[in-house]
């Protein structure tokens, strides 16, 4: 997964960044190998008034197809960036679960496991 971190309003410096790809990919663990390229933007959108000023985007583009963006706001860096890479985790699992079985992810995982939701996938056939 290439990876590429941009901020404006907000100063990352060199070693901090390298914190955050790590902290990002720890964060995606192996789903990590279905994305290609992602861009995380992290922004500061009132400026220095405080408050839920700091947004993370990530855009990331799937190994089989297509796009998910995501975004997430809160006060601090690591909790933005937290808080959008389980989102990313969330909607890649959704993408992947609906090209391969045709249903969203929640219906595969809420049944216990993956098999039982494969099997009653196969029942309604």
């Amino acid at each position: 997964m290439r990876l590429c971190i941009s901020a404006r309003g907000v100063v990352l410096e060199d070693p901090s960044r390298g914190v955050l790809e790590q902290r990002l990919r720890l964060l995606l663990g192996g789903w990590a190998c279905r994305i290609r390229q992602a861009k995380v933007f992290i922004e500061d959108v009132n400026g220095p008034k405080g408050g839920l000023d700091l947004r993370c985007t990530i855009e990331a583009v799937l190994t089989a197809s297509g796009t998910v963006t995501v975004r997430a706001r809160g006060t601090d860096v690591d909790m933005v960036l937290r808080s959008a890479a389980r989102r990313l985790v969330r909607r890649v699992k959704r993408e992947f679960c609906r090209r391969r079985f045709g249903v969203r992810a929640g219906d595969l995982f809420d049944a216990g496991s993956l098999h039982s939701g494969e099997r009653s996938l196969q029942a309604n056939r």
